[in-house]
């Protein structure tokens, strides 16, 4: 999620404790940056933007890295707050897990289990922004209780809030299932630009379909449809790149077609997930030359193009 959910919603778990916010306040400290601390992955991008889209989500956004991270936030804090050291670290986790389940909700994912498992997983089912979350972890403050009142009332509205959306999404797969019958796979997200809007990618034996749906309004729209390639030899060697091998990690629906020129060949790698404004939000082409070498390997994500090592 963004920056300011987290910080929202760790303002709330922080009021567990009964304490009212202060700056000074140990505890929403801890929680605080905690829930901050997973984002300071952010620094890969002194190294570039590629390094960047690597690192996003990895090491950081693990529960190992909850541990490290937590770990590295008590210790400092005790220096400033003697004789907290265990409660400081423990809010602090509690932030960092807090930071963690937030962005498995939402389409991005989280390497959660790294290294044993270093693809990033995710439940597919708010988006980076959510509205609603923020608009209650605001107005929820407002409330005539005690701080832990308000904070219970928050996290308990918010958890009702995500059981809503796992019910929706599986009517709607439901729906999904009845019109599409052959389907093999029926993935769904939560719409980039639409509130109540669901986007799919249906696999089927020969094709992968994209679209949106409403089930409040009944409406359903597919938007674009791709059939299926036998994975060439090009295709194959692609996947064993550095590019092809991080894409496999970034999500686990990619998409591989082959362009061939009269002296290079092109392997195009999209990913499923995020399809606006009649573009792929991120892509990958790794071009392999003549002697069937790759020779230049670059990735567009939000339209910007970012050169990386072959």
């Amino acid at each position: 999620m963004d920056t300011l959910s987290h910080a929202l919603i760790s303002t709330a778990i922080a009021g567990l404790s009964g304490h009212y916010p202060a700056i000074n306040d140990p505890i929403y400290i801890a929680v605080f940056w905690g829930a901050q601390a997973p984002d300071f992955d952010i620094i890969a991008q002194l190294s570039s933007k590629a390094a960047y889209l690597k690192q996003h989500r990895s090491f950081s956004h693990s529960l190992p890295g909850a541990i490290i991270l937590s770990a590295v936030i008590g210790c400092i804090m005790s220096i400033f707050f003697p004789n907290m050291l265990i409660k400081l670290l423990l809010w602090s986790f509690i932030g960092s897990l807090s930071h963690i389940f937030f962005d498995y909700l939402n389409t991005h994912g989280a390497a959660v289990f790294w290294p044993l498992k270093p693809e990033r997983k995710s439940f597919c089912l708010i988006n980076v922004f959510d509205p609603f979350i923020a608009a209650v972890s605001i107005a929820g403050n407002f409330l005539p209780l005690k701080v832990q009142e308000q904070a219970i009332i928050i996290l308990l509205i918010i958890l009702n809030y995500i059981i809503l959306r796992i019910f929706l999404k599986c009517q709607a797969c439901k729906f999904l299932k009845l019109r599409y019958t052959q389907a093999e796979n029926i993935v769904l997200m939560p719409s980039l630009h639409r509130f109540l809007y669901w986007d799919f990618v249906i696999q089927n034996s020969n094709s992968y379909c994209l679209g949106h749906i409403n089930l409040f309004f009944s409406k359903f729209e597919t938007t674009v449809n791709l059939p299926k390639q036998a994975n060439s030899k090009l295709m194959c060697e692609a996947q064993k790149t550095p590019l092809g091998k991080f894409f496999s990690h970034f999500t686990p629906y990619d998409y591989f077609s082959e362009q061939i020129d009269s002296e290079q060949t092109k392997i195009n790698i999209y990913d499923l997930r995020y399809f606006t404004k009649q573009d792929f939000l991120h892509s990958a082409t790794i071009i392999f030359g003549s002697n069937q070498v790759p020779c230049d390997a670059y990735i567009k994500s939000y339209r910007e193009i970012i050169k990386v090592p072959c």
